[in-house]
Formats: C-alpha cells, structure tokens, sequence
C-alpha cells in the first residue's frame, strides 16, 4: 500500500515536473501564443480579452503567472501589460493564507524612494498610488509577515503622459515614419500605436499606400489600409503618403516606370489613392528612387512620372533621396537632374531627403540642399523625411535626435520626420524606433515628447551666444522667448550663471537650482522665463548671417541694381542696432520690414530697365534668398505686434488678382513667379486660420500680422515678375502690321494689325484692318494680355497721280523739232515710238527731229500711265554739199555721186588720184565707200559714202537689211562700213540712222 502511494506520488512529481519542462520549453522556443477558447478557465483569470475571430498574441510569461495558483502573495496592477497613460495606479494585493492570526503590512519603493508603507488587514486589498514622474518606473513590493520579509517583487511601469494640446500644433513640423502600410498592419498593433502616437503629440506620421499592396490581380481593394489611415484620420494625425511598390506585373521586372504602359498603370493607381484619401494632400513618390533611378533615361521616367501625378489638390514630394555619407553633392546633382526636365521643377512642391548623418554634418548637409535648390530658382519646400539614430535602453541616443530636430528647424527644413515609431527587428532592440518591438518605450520617445510639447506651434528664430561652446537656439513658444541648449564638445561641460530663468532636462524634468549655476552637456536642455532680449539678438543674428551669404553668392549682381548694396547697407545697421535690445516698437518692425522686401523690387526693377541681365531662374534665387532673409523681419514683427490690424482681405486681393494674371497667360510657363505666389498663398492661409481661431494666445496676434504682411510682399513680387514675363513675352513676340502692298501702288492700301488670341482692337469698329485711299497714318489702340497699347500704321506708297509730259501736246502735228520733258515724283519707263516702232534710247528731254508718227508713253513705279501722240512732218533743209575731213576719212558724199560731181564738190588745189581696188576711177563712175584717194604727196584717204553700207556706190534695199541686222545684233560692220552707216556722225547706229537710209531709198533726201 505504501509503495502504490510512493508510486502515485512519484507521478505527481513526474508529472509536475514534465509541465514545468514544458512551459520552459514553450517559453524559450515560443514567445507568443494564440489563445482561441475564450472560455477558458485560465483565461478568464488571466483577465486578458480574447477576438473570438482571429485572437491575438499574448506573452507566456501571464499564462505561468496564473499557473501559480500556490503563491501565497498575489500582487496585480490596473495596468494593461505594463504602460499605463495615467498616474493613478491601483495595486490589487492577495494573501492566499491569509490568516488574522498574522500581522501583515505592505511596503513599496519606486525608484529605491518609499512611497507607500500600509498595514494589510484584508485578504484582497486595492491600494491606490501615485506615479509622480513620468517614464521607466521600477515598482518594489515588499510584503513581511509579523515583521519578517515573506514576499518581494519587482514591477516595470512605463508611465506616459497625455499629451497636452499646444496653441497652433496642428502645424507642428516634426512627424514620425510608420510601418503600417509596409506590414499591412499585421505585425503592427494598430489601436496600441495610435495610443503612442497621440501621447506623444506628432501630427505627422509618413507610411507607403503601396500599389502591390491596394491592387492584386488587377483590382484595387484598399481594405488593408483604410484600417490604419481612417484610423489616422480620425485621430487627427496627418499622413505624408508614399506612392511606391509593385510587382513585376505591375512594373516589369526592373521594379521601375520605364515604359508608358507602366507609367499609365502607376497613374491610374495613384488617381485611385487621391480619390480614395482626398484628405492626404502630401504624397511622395518612390523611396529613395536615387538608389536604383541611375542612368540619364531612368531619370528622364521618374520626371516624367511626377509631371503625370501632378494635381492641383496635390503636393508632390520628389526625391526621398539617400544622402551618401559626406556625398551629399550626389543626390543634389540627381535632383537637379530631374528638375531640368521639361516642367518638372514646376510641380514639385518639395524635394525630401534621408539624410542619416551626426549632428556636426547635419547643418553643412541641409545648407547644401538649401544652395541646391536655390540655384535651380528657390521657392521649393524642403522636407526631411528620413533620419534619426539607433536607439535602446542600453544606447540611449535620445540627445542625438533632439539635436537633429532643432538643427532642422534652424536650417529651415520644413517639416521632419524621424525614424521611425517602433523597432521592427524582434531579436534585437538596438535599433532605429522610439518604441521597443514589444511598444515599451525608449527613453527617446520620452525625450521626443517632451520635444513636442515645447516646440509644436513655436515658432524658430535663431541663435544666440550664451557662452563659447555652448549651442543655444531660440523659439518663440506661446508668445515668449524659450531655449534650447547644449554643449557642442561632448567632453565639455558649459557652466552658465542659474539666474532669471527656469530650466527642464531633455525629459522635461526640472533641474534644480541648487548653486545657482547649470551644468550643460551634450543633452539638450529646455531655458524657460528667459528675456526677450534673446528674441533680438538671435533675429539680429540670423538676418545678419544671411546678408553676408547674399552677398557672397550674388556679388556682381548686386553691383548691377542702383541702390540695392547701399539699401542693404543700411537694413543691415538696423540689424546691428537690435542685438542688445528686449523690445522693438512695431511700427518700426513693420517699416524695416517693408524696406527689406523692397529689396526685392530694386531687383526686378533693375531687370525690367536691363540693368541686371541675368537668367529668370538666377532673378528667382536672388529674391529666395531675400526672402530666407525676410524670415527674420516676420519674426521681429512676430514678437514686436500688439495691435491686430491685419489687411488679410487686401492680402487676399493681390494673391487673387495675381493668381488671374497667371492663369489668363497660361500659354506662357509663369514658373517662378507662380513658386512664389504659392508661398505667399500658404502664409495668408495661416494668417487667416490663425485670425479665425477662438482660441487666445500670447503668440496670436504676432503671427496674424507677420503671416499677412509677409504673405502680402510676397504677393507683390509674383505680380511684378508675372508681369516680366509677360512684358518680355510681349516684346519677344510682337504684334506687327502688314500691308495689302508695301510697292508703289496707284491702288488703295489694306493696313493689318495681326493679333493673336491674346489681343482685341478697341477702335476702329474693333476691325483689325484699316483701308488707305491715300497716304496717311492710322493708329490702332488694342488690348492684350491685360495691357493698353497703341500701333500707329503708316502708308506711304500710294501715288495716284499721272506722270506729267510737257513740250508737246496729244494730238498735234509739228513741222519743227521737238524736246518733250516728262516729270513725275516716281517716274519709272519712257517710251517713244515712231511710226510704230520704238525709238531706242529716248529720254526726257532728247530732241526729236524727225518726221512720222510718235507716241509717248509716260510711266511710273506706281503704273501710272500718260500717253501723247503727235506728228512730225516738214520738209527737211537740204545737207550741205560740202565734204568734211575726219582724219583719213572723206566724210558726207551723197548717194549715187559720180567721180566727176565728187572731185567738183571737193574743189581741192591738191593733185589726186582715186582708186577703188588699186584700179583708177574714170569721171562717170560712181564713188563708192572705200574708195581711195590718193595725193600727189603720198598721203591717202578714204571715202565714205551716205548709207553705202554695202560699198557700191548706191544707198538701197540691201544697205537697209545690213543696217536693221546690226541694230538688232545680228552683223558685225568693218570700219568703213560703220562710217557709212553713221548717218548723223553721232559715232551711234540705231533706229535714226535706218529712217534716215530709208528716206535716202525712198528718195525723201
């Protein structure tokens, strides 16, 4: 009998111990459980609820707290696992043995500093505490019995704080980078991390919306995500959405848009997220597309792809580009690669990078984007959308992540997002995340919360000088001066005097002041009820650091704009003069203000006269780096207003008008004037929100007037540039006229003013045509593109009027020579025809002597036409018998002339003889052309016969044809036959000299 009962007891132990293996075996090979039986005993005293459908993951070690149902002490808190948003805790002790035989008391210790020392008179009690401090507390539980120790435990409570709202967070500028959307929310507790996120106060998260994820066989189903993003959006968290992922069905097997079928797949996707998520209004595209996105085509797709996704109610983030350790030049030069094509710099409304680097390398990277983006025209939002530093319990970088925010911030990065809310790497915490995997928080989330709560809704305003090696930066928060310091050698502690103002750890802890001086490390430190002195000296010093970089980067433009240098000059002793002051009237804030931006208009000014010729992208990085420079004349207004007179709706005026200016020259790509335009948009939507608040705050009416004043000179410089480029559009394409003739014409003229669509004529019957019967003037007045302009057309080709021929008269018959003249301002041809024929060489003013009929024929260049005809009939004198000597040549013997009748004519006293091929000539013969005369002496001369062209002696018919084919060109005449043909000795053989032969042959002379 005792050995059944050893032998059942033995297989109690075995079985005892076989559970116990078990659950350490469990517990070391699986973490987790799923627990579906929600009915279960062990369950129901685990207090831990079950989804009946799906169930969810439970840490073994609450299953082994149950099991242990012979403890004597059972200590339980309200806390679920061990994160508790509240300070009221409720301890709930049981005493399994409990006996009033005993005298028990409880004790227990947070952060080894006693809090509670109680008598337990009961089995179950509930004892309330207190966590005074926020963060990692370290509960002991001590127990004694009749004064001896019995029981210990030790507890972890993370204690968060509910986020306190701040004036003016919703335009908070630091987010955190989640993982929903890459998990599709399984391995994320949706409803935990929204409790974590609203704690810690971001209003920004950044996750994917990924195609692969919202689109499967060809069907969107967007269930996955509309979990975690409605959730978002109920909870007033903003998203910056990135558009990214796909299969290769989706986009090839280079997981990239190279082609346009992929390209109008991947718009067809992103219209259904905008269309779905209308309240996103922020999307980047890819993440870090600069890794894979190399060659010059590849870039060419991704410019593409963000001028296809472009829309009017989206903001189109390009980039998310890696930064390459101290290469940051690379990824600028990519982006600027993508910019430059086509209209791509148009619509990108902000370039975001990653740039995970030290704090030291922080600045000099985010200046260098800053230049980047400058040179391609400025005007472009900044976003950091990944950074941060890996975090955990044991590498606590909490200071490194708060150093970076503020440097952003300084730096003028719009909005930053960290990475990221949670680890993601289940084997280990050393990792990026201000959560654990298991969501117990890192001291980093503490740090970044307290971040939030002093910085959401300040605004930065630079830096200031508090002691040498001590980096302190200065926001205005609700409307008063707050610091954030810290020492920039890590093996330098900055000793400052503790005087005047109060100050918090980077935990938000006070620190105490004990000897009335502060210790400040490499960890940030929060400066509160500090003189507004430091507003001044860190505006007086960020306005006068940006000067000297204008000057630098633009010194021979500046040379090129009258007075731009002196006015500078000037604005820049005013900066000066503000160092050491604690308040500035605002009315002077105002006018200093007003003159700095009006340095801006002494620079486009200058353009329009051409004393500055530069490109319109260098006119726009001149005025964004005035503008960068105009921050700090909105800070001095900022912390100088106290009257709240705003001119919002006259700020709204100018926008409109602008904006109507731009879009009624869309054909011209108004590029940096509308950049400009859209900054000045977003700063009178935030003087008008802000003017709308109920709320009050101390910081209110500062920003309603520094918002609307800047939004307003802004405005101001994107009319007057939207005006440039229609000014040089219309002087690189002007209207011009043309005319139905521009030749002398005796016709009218038709004037044209050839106008575009762009123009009406506002005279005239609105006709751009203007018909001139004479010569005159017309001025056209015309509209376009919003300006007046007049067009004067002048004609002066008309000529109507006929030439004039004077000298004889249409119709007359004359018996004596004649010398018409004709006169006409543009007279062109003048014909003369005898008998028919034209008589060549005739001009005004020629003498015409011989008989027949004759028309005169008058032309001008405009072909006006005056025609005379008249007669010339008369009998002429008889020719001189006489001969004439020319040189060798005997001149003047008639037709048919006898050698007897010539050597009487002659009646010379010199003995000759005549010859005609050597053989002598008898007194009847008949003298020809070139026959010789021969004198006694030896001396020999030629005879030259009247029209005896032939040389026989007889002027007739065959004389005539020689004579025409000559005129016409057709023969070629010797010496003695030109002599003979010469008629009128005038050494010219035309048309005279044939009449003149034709009358010999006809017997007229």
């Amino acid at each position: 009998m005792k050995h059944v009962k050893r032998l059942k007891k033995k297989r109690i132990y075995f079985k005892l111990f076989f559970v116990l293996l078990l659950i350490f075996v469990i517990f070391w090979i699986t973490p987790t459980i799923v627990i579906e039986k929600t009915n279960s005993e062990i369950v129901k005293r685990a207090g831990i609820a079950i989804d009946s459908k799906e169930g969810n993951y439970y840490n073994i070690l609450d299953l082994v707290k149950v099991l242990q149902v012979d403890k004597k002490y059972i200590i339980d808190t309200n806390i679920e696992g061990n994160i508790t948003f509240t300070n009221n805790v409720e301890l709930t002790t049981k005493i399994n043995d409990f006996s009033n035989e005993f005298n028990y008391n409880i004790q227990v210790y947070i952060n080894q500093k006693e809090i509670l020392n109680k008598k337990l008179i009961r089995e179950s009690e509930v004892i309330p505490i207190t966590l005074e401090h926020e963060g990692k507390e370290n509960l002991e539980i001590i127990i004694t019995k009749n004064g001896e120790e019995d029981y210990k435990e030790e507890k972890v409570i993370y204690y968060i704080k509910p986020y306190e709202k701040q004036f003016l967070d919703e335009y908070s500028q630091i987010g955190i980078c989640t993982h929903f959307g890459l998990n599709n929310s399984k391995k994320d507790n949706l409803e935990k991390s929204i409790d974590f996120l609203k704690a810690l106060g971001t209003k920004w998260i950044r996750d994917s919306i990924r195609l692969d994820v919202v689109q499967k066989n060809n069907e969107f189903d967007f269930t996955e995500t509309d979990q975690w993003i409605n959730a978002m959006e109920n909870n007033d968290i903003n998203i910056l959405g990135i558009l990214a992922g796909g299969t290769k069905k989706q986009l090839g097997d280079d997981s990239q848009i190279s082609n346009d079928d992929e390209l109008k797949q991947f718009k067809i996707y992103a219209n259904e997220v905008y269309n779905r998520y209308d309240f996103i209004k922020k999307y980047e595209i890819l993440n870090e597309p600069n890794k894979y996105i190399i060659t010059d085509e590849q870039k060419i797709w991704y410019a593409k792809t963000i001028n296809e996704l472009s829309n009017n109610n989206i903001e189109i983030l390009a980039g998310a580009s890696v930064v390459p350790y101290k290469k940051e030049q690379e990824s600028i030069e990519w982006i600027k690669d993508i910019s430059n094509y086509k209209s791509t710099y148009e619509n990108i409304y902000a370039y975001s990078y990653h740039p995970y680097a030290s704090v030291s390398d922080l600045e000099e990277i985010n200046n260098n984007y800053k230049k980047g983006v400058n040179d391609l025209g400025g005007f472009t939002n900044l976003y950091i959308t990944e950074y941060g530093k890996k975090t955990s319990d044991d590498n606590d970088c909490s200071e490194v992540i708060i150093q970076q925010n503020v440097v952003n911030q300084s730096n003028g990065i719009d909005i930053s997002i960290v990475y990221q809310l949670r680890t993601n790497n289940e084997e280990s915490n050393y990792d990026y995340g201000l959560l654990n995997n298991d969501y117990t928080p890192k001291p980093a989330y503490y740090a970044m919360k307290n971040y939030y709560e002093n910085t959401n809704g300040a605004e930065y305003i630079g830096m200031v000088n508090l002691a040498e090696g001590l980096e302190a930066y200065v926001y205005d928060k609700d409307g008063k001066p707050k610091i954030i310091a810290w020492s920039d050698n890590s093996d330098s502690i900055i000793s400052i005097d503790y005087l005047g103002f109060t100050a918090k750890d980077i935990y938000g802890n006070d620190i105490e002041n004990t000897n009335r001086k502060l210790e400040v490390s490499t960890s940030p430190v929060y400066l509160d009820n500090v003189s507004t002195k430091y507003f001044y000296e860190a505006i007086s010093n960020t306005a006068l650091k940006k000067y000297t970089e204008f000057e630098e980067k633009f010194v021979t433009e500046i040379e090129s704009v009258p007075g731009l240098q002196e006015q500078m000059d000037i604005l820049k002793q005013y900066m000066g003069s503000i160092s050491n002051v604690s308040s500035v009237d605002e009315n002077i804030a105002k006018e200093e203000m007003q003159k700095h931006f009006h340095l801006g208009n002494l620079i486009l000014e200058a353009y329009k006269n051409g004393n500055l010729n530069v490109e319109y992208v260098k006119l726009s990085s001149m005025l964004d780096m005035l503008n960068d420079i105009g921050d700090s004349y909105e800070d001095l207004v900022t912390v100088s207003s106290i009257t709240k007179k705003p001119d919002i709706q006259g700020t709204k005026s100018l926008i409109d008008s602008t904006q109507q200016e731009i879009n009624l020259n869309s054909d011209i790509e108004i590029v940096y004037p509308t950049k400009i335009l859209e900054f000045s948009k977003e700063l009178y939507e935030k003087s008008d929100y802000i003017n709308n608040l109920e709320e009050e705050n101390d910081i209110k009416t500062g920003l309603i007037v520094s918002y609307d004043l800047h939004a307003k000179y802004l405005a101001d410089w994107a009319n007057t540039f939207t005006n440039i480029y229609i000014d040089d559009y219309i002087e690189n394409n002007p209207i011009t006229e043309s005319y139905s003739e521009t030749n002398l014409t005796n016709k009218d003229v038709i004037a044209t003013l050839n106008i575009g669509k762009d123009a009406k004529v506002t005279n005239n019957e609105g006709k751009n045509t203007y018909t001139f019967v004479n010569n005159g003037k017309f001025t056209f007045e015309y509209e376009r593109r919003g300006r007046t302009f007049s067009k004067e057309v002048i004609v002066e080709n008309i000529d109507k009027t006929l030439p004039v021929v004077s000298g004889v008269e249409n119709g007359r018959t004359y018996s004596k020579t004649l010398k018409p003249e004709i006169t006409d301002e543009h007279l062109g041809e003048v014909e003369l025809k005898l008998n028919g024929q034209v008589v060549e060489g005739f001009t005004s003013g020629n003498e015409i002597k011989e008989e027949g009929v004759y028309e005169l024929i008058a032309k001008d260049e405009a072909n006006n036409e005056t025609r005379v005809g008249f007669e010339i009939k008369y009998k002429l004198e008889p020719e001189s018998e006489e001969y004439s000597i020319d040189g060798q040549y005997i001149l003047g013997v008639r037709n048919n002339t006898t050698l007897e009748k010539f050597i009487e004519i002659l009646n010379g006293n010199v003995v000759y003889t005549i010859y005609r091929n050597d053989v002598v000539l008898q007194k009847e013969d008949i003298v020809a052309t070139g026959d010789t005369l021969v004198t006694e002496y030896g001396k020999t001369f030629y005879i030259i016969v009247k029209g005896d062209i032939t040389k026989d002696g007889i002027t007739n018919i065959k004389d005539l044809v020689l004579i025409r084919r000559k005129i016409l060109g057709l023969e070629e005449f010797d010496e003695l036959q030109l002599k003979a043909a010469d008629m009128f000795s005038d050494e010219v053989i035309n048309i005279k000299d044939l009449v003149r032969i034709r009358r010999i042959i006809l017997g007229i002379e």
